[in-house]
């Protein structure tokens, strides 16, 4: 992080003032600004992402819903009430999503520690990425704080997009619904 580049730097600048000590950005600002731009990029790649997986959601939800209405209505008709019906439908959404995460997280892990062996090779690039110091091959690394970050945004994220679908199976009238095959 910044803050921590400029404590150790700040550190350095204390230790050995007769010698120069700048940070990586204060030496190179064309690949900070690159770093920036790309972190950019990525948040907006990780948005549309995020928004595909929200109507993915609703569409599985909504499914579910329109698959079980006759079940619904039997159940508003013998008494379960509308905030109960809402709260099975979120509820059944953070069951799937958590059951669905320790396969994401073993895929996903799989997958980093197999490319972090082998290298992604971006050799036809390589002239542009020597540029601004980068190696042709490029090797992923896991960090487990952004696993759990993306997995609990997941989490997050399923639960919003369920509430469409929840609320759809709260407007159903039970008399109607049981006439539902």
């Amino acid at each position: 992080s910044n803050a921590l580049l400029e404590a150790n730097t700040a550190e350095l600048r204390a230790d050995f003032p007769d010698y120069a000590s700048q940070t990586w950005i204060e030496r190179a600002p064309a690949i900070a600004q690159v770093e920036e731009q790309t972190s950019a990029s990525l948040g907006i790649i990780v948005g549309i992402v995020m928004l595909a997986l929200v109507f993915g959601i609703i569409n599985t939800m909504l499914m579910a819903v329109l698959e079980r209405v006759h079940e619904l209505g039997m159940l508003m008709a013998v008494g379960m009430t509308r905030r109960r019906v809402f709260a099975m439908i979120m509820l059944e959404t953070f069951m799937l999503s958590l059951m669905g995460a320790p396969f994401g997280i073993l895929i996903g892990t799989g997958l980093i520690t197999y490319l972090g062996r082998v290298g992604i090779d971006f050799s036809a690039q390589a002239d542009a990425l020597e540029q601004f110091g980068f190696d042709a091959i490029f090797y992923p690394s896991l960090n487990p704080e952004d696993m759990i970050t993306v997995a609990v945004a997941i989490m997050i994220t399923a639960l919003v997009g369920s509430i469409f679908p929840a609320r759809r199976a709260v407007k159903l009238k039970p008399v109607e619904a049981l006439r539902h095959v």
